[in-house]
This record gives structure tokens, C-alpha cells and sequence, in this order.
């Protein structure tokens, strides 16, 4: 079993990797054109409120107790699952915009995987 230290120092820091993919993505849809940046704009909006509410559960498991915060665990497990599928999401519909394809390498389904280990 993780200890809460270790598990923080690792949420901190895949959401910081996440803060940095979502930059790369609006990046990208910057770049692109105009009816794919209406339909990634509305995504990079949710994308935004999913890691402002896993950041918001990272920060109650800060504020928790030793007995409390595994409690808390299973809520920011399901953030962080649902942020990282919506990153994959808008990941590949940008690279499916500029002909790349789906997008879905092992990195990307390395980085935005759940950290139960």
C-alpha cells in the first residue's frame, strides 16, 4: 500500500503533465481550422473543469488526515481516470484534423493512466 506522501508528490505531478498537455492542445487547435476549433474549444472547456475538480480532490487528500484520505483516494482515482480519457479524446480528434490519425501511442496511454501502483 502507497503511503498519502507518495501518493501526493505522484497526483501532483501527472496533473502538472496534464496542465502541460492541455496547453499542447490548445496550441493545436489554435493551428487549426475553424469549424475543428469550435468543436475542440467546447472540449478544452470541460477539459479545464475536470482538472480544476481533480485539483480540488488532490487538495482534500492534502488537507486529510492519515486515516481520511484513503477514503478520498477512490474519488480523485476516478477524476484523474476520466480526465485522462477525456485528454486522449481531444488528442486524437485534433490529430485525426490534421490527417494524423487516431494518436493513441503507448506514451499517451502511459501518461494519462491512472496511478493505483
Amino acid at each position: 500500500m502507497e503511503d498519502r506522501k507518495t501518493y501526493i508528490s505522484k497526483m501532483a505531478a501527472k496533473l502538472q503533465e496534464w496542465d502541460a498537455n492541455i496547453k499542447n492542445l490548445e496550441a493545436k487547435a489554435a493551428a487549426a481550422n475553424a469549424g475543428v476549433k469550435a468543436q475542440v474549444r467546447q472540449q478544452l472547456e470541460e477539459l479545464h473543469k475536470r482538472k480544476n475538480e481533480a485539483r480540488q480532490k488532490l487538495e482534500k487528500i492534502q488537507g486529510a488526515g492519515e486515516g481520511a484520505w484513503q477514503d478520498l483516494k477512490g474519488g480523485i482515482e476516478q477524476s484523474w481516470k476520466t480526465l485522462g480519457d477525456s485528454i486522449r479524446t481531444a488528442t486524437d480528434k485534433l490529430n485525426l484534423s490534421e490527417g494524423k490519425g487516431p494518436g493513441i501511442t503507448e506514451k499517451s496511454k502511459k501518461s494519462t493512466k491512472v496511478l493505483h501502483d
